[in-house]
């Protein structure tokens, strides 16, 4: 015979009467047990009182309870004319004790009731006093299965947190103050929890962690959740709204508006393998809404498996701050300054975008760094992994790169298999000119493994129209030239190819052309350019440096900038040797030649001559600058007396020689000195 059944047999025994003569009667058990709970060395006293009723007191050293709750211990119930009939035992007004986490000391009010026919047990704790305020419990345990429900209007949270962690509540080291109320039912049977229904709210929470990952201040937000186990899988629907105040989860800091900002949808938790959210539903008002499914893989951590947004509409002056900047930092983009509407459909999977497709209505981006914007952009852009094509067409007003105007445009392109491509040549407008974009592609946007490449033309574009808009002195003549292939691949742009510029009468060449992190915060360049018989008369007239006429070729090999200032190069520029133009030179540039080179001037040229000619003849000219640490080792085309170098050297008559001296010179003196020069020799008048 079972200890539970024993029980039952003294209970009725003394309800038919047939204990009239006993004063009391106690029993005990080393253990009871039912659907899901269990009580460990359980004592019964009874002692009957007439008329159906008997003093009931109960002890139990451990019990434990459904629903993941901590153990109960010295639990101790004691009530006085308690209802003894056939159907049950009923009790409407006992006292109880217990030691738990978070549960102050002292007696408390506990109805409880024990219906024979079912075997059905109901306990009701109108008011348990905990260290962070008073909550309410009503359970019901039958063979079958249990229920139990708990209900709390003002919670402190910090006491909250601290017996959540006791309770086995993975809460971190966080600290919280506020307040919270709850409201929750669970139910289940011996093998555990089988639903839930929960809400929770959260009135001035102020939330601290460590690490600070995690942080809210004077945050009203309510949590919604319902959920049913089926086999090793719970499924259900969630909510969340964020009422007031201030939220961050890095990166993302959230400051919640007038109108709430709300999350809902259904999900599907396997434990330790996947949770899949379906028909989720964000809402902040003003900033972001979006519609569909998210996948995360639970083995190993946390992984995003799969997204798929059927809608997304972001206003990106609002949202940009928010749900875009946080992403950005450290990249070209984390300081602008855009407008406009986007709105779209994603799909994402196994750490590959799959589809993309983008609505732009009234685009605008500007940069304050004055690198790039965009104006008005309008149009569709659609990408695919599929084999299926699909199509965009992308237009704009106006836009920038480096302050370079560019006039509107209108681009058409085709995507499949990963890769979107142009589909007619496009022209952009240059300035005067025109950029004739002929091959356009990118593959594999999004992904770490994303490249691109293109190929264009250049047609004239006035250089005294672009130095003038970028700054500089201002240049005569045409720009124009082939762009070869230049690819985007690893961070790192390359030119495949010689890029070819038509400057000053001459040529120059650029070869092997690698651009690292063009638009990152510290962008590197390399490069060898070649430069072949430029006209000195209209490059000196340009920069106001004297006049010089002749002809000029050189190199600039091995050149590398960090955030386009030179760190290195071997550069030499010279008269080339076949070259059969008039050589002349003048005053003002010999003494502008001199200063850089820190020489002097010599030949066959008296103080008086020298004032009497403003004009001289040479043979050659030149200068060489090897860049190393900030130093330039300076040379000449040769030789001269002295230890000193010539850069020009002289021949004919009126002859005249110059001679540098400098044989290392500070990379940003000697800057800071040829602005100087052409700063000075622009102010004077006169060749």
């Amino acid at each position: 015979m079972t200890s539970r059944r024993l029980a039952l047999l003294v209970i009725l025994a003394l309800v038919a009467g047939r204990a009239a003569a006993v004063d009391s009667v106690t029993f005990s058990m080393a253990q009871l047990a039912g659907s899901g709970w269990q009580a460990r060395d359980v004592r019964v006293s009874l002692a009957p009182v007439g008329h159906g009723q008997a003093d009931l007191s109960v002890s139990i050293t451990a019990l434990t309870l459904p629903g993941g709750l901590p153990v109960l211990r010295n639990v101790a119930i004691r009530c006085t004319g308690a209802a003894l009939d056939a159907t049950g035992v009923r009790c409407d007004d006992a006292h109880a004790e217990l030691t738990a986490p978070g549960v102050l000391p002292g007696s408390f009010p506990v109805r409880f009731q024990y219906r024979r026919a079912t075997g059905a047990v109901t306990v009701t704790i109108p008011r348990l006093r905990l260290t962070a305020g008073a909550l309410r419990l009503a359970g019901r345990w039958t063979p079958s299965g249990w229920s139990l429900d708990l209900a709390a209007r003002a919670l402190d949270a910090a006491p909250l947190v601290t017996t959540l962690r006791r309770f086995g509540v993975p809460t971190g080291a966080f600290k919280a103050t506020g307040r919270v109320a709850l409201n929750a039912s669970l139910a289940g049977d011996a093998g555990g929890v089988r639903a839930l229904r929960a809400r929770v709210s959260g009135t001035r929470l102020t939330v601290t962690e460590p690490t600070g990952r995690y942080a809210s201040e004077g945050l009203g937000a309510s949590i919604r959740l319902d959920a049913r186990r089926r086999h090793a899988a719970w499924q259900g629907s969630a909510g969340v709204r964020l009422i007031r105040g201030q939220l961050y989860v890095d990166p993302l800091y959230l400051q919640v508006p007038d109108r709430p900002i709300t999350a809902h949808g259904r999900f599907r938790w396997r434990p330790g393998q996947a949770l899949v959210f379906s028909d989720l539903a964000l809402e902040h008002p003003g900033l972001l809404s979006a519609r569909g499914d998210v996948r995360l893989g639970l083995t190993g951590g946390v992984h995003l498996r799969a997204v798929a947004l059927s809608h997304v509409r972001l206003e990106l002056g609002a949202a940009y701050p928010v749900y875009l900047q946080p992403f950005l930092y450290g990249t070209a983009f984390d300081g602008l300054v855009p407008h406009g509407e986007i709105r779209g459909r994603v799909r994402y999977r196994d750490g590959a975008l799959r589809a993309l497709a983008l609505t732009l209505a009234g685009v605008n981006l500007s940069d304050p760094r004055g690198r790039f914007g965009l104006q008005d952009a309008t149009g569709t852009v659609q990408w695919t992994l599929g084999a299926a094509p699909v199509h965009s067409a992308l237009a704009w007003r106006s836009a920038a790169l480096y302050r370079i105007p560019i006039g509107a445009a209108a681009l058409t392109f085709t995507s499949r298999a990963g890769t979107l491509a142009l589909d007619r040549e496009a022209r952009i407008p240059v300035l005067d000119g025109a950029l004739l974009v002929n091959d356009l592609q990118v593959d594999r946007p999004g992904s770490p493994a994303m490249s691109w490449q293109f190929a264009a033309v250049l047609t004239p574009v006035s250089l005294e129209g672009l130095t003038r808009t970028l700054g500089w002195t201002p240049f005569s003549g045409k720009l124009s030239g082939m762009i070869p292939q230049v690819r985007y691949q690893d961070h790192q742009v390359r030119v495949n190819g010689v890029l070819l510029v038509r400057v000053f009468g001459g040529d120059i060449t650029v070869r092997d052309l690698r651009l690292t992190r063009p638009f990152g915060r510290v962008p590197a360049l390399s490069a060898d350019v070649a430069i072949r018989n430029l006209d000195l008369q209209t490059l000196t007239r340009t920069f106001s440096f004297g006049k010089m006429e002749g002809r000029l070729s050189g190199r600039v090999a091995g050149l590398q900038l960090d955030n386009w200032k030179p760190v290195r190069f071997d550069a030499r520029l010279a008269t080339p040797s076949d070259d059969g133009s008039r050589h002349r030179i003048s005053q003002k540039a010999l003494k502008n030649l001199t200063r850089i080179g820190g020489g002097g001037v010599g030949g066959l040229v008296t103080g008086i001559l020298f004032r009497v000619f403003h004009e001289f003849s040479y043979q050659r000219l030149g200068l060489s600058c090897r860049l190393r640490q900030d130093v330039c080792e300076m040379g000449g085309i040769g030789p001269a007396p002295g230890g000193g170098y010539y850069i020009v050297k002289g021949g004919g008559l009126p002859r005249i020689s110059v001679v540098g001296f400098a044989h290392q010179v500070d990379w940003d003196a000697l800057v800071a000195q040829l602005r100087s020069v052409t700063r000075e020799a622009a102010g004077a008048a006169g060749p």
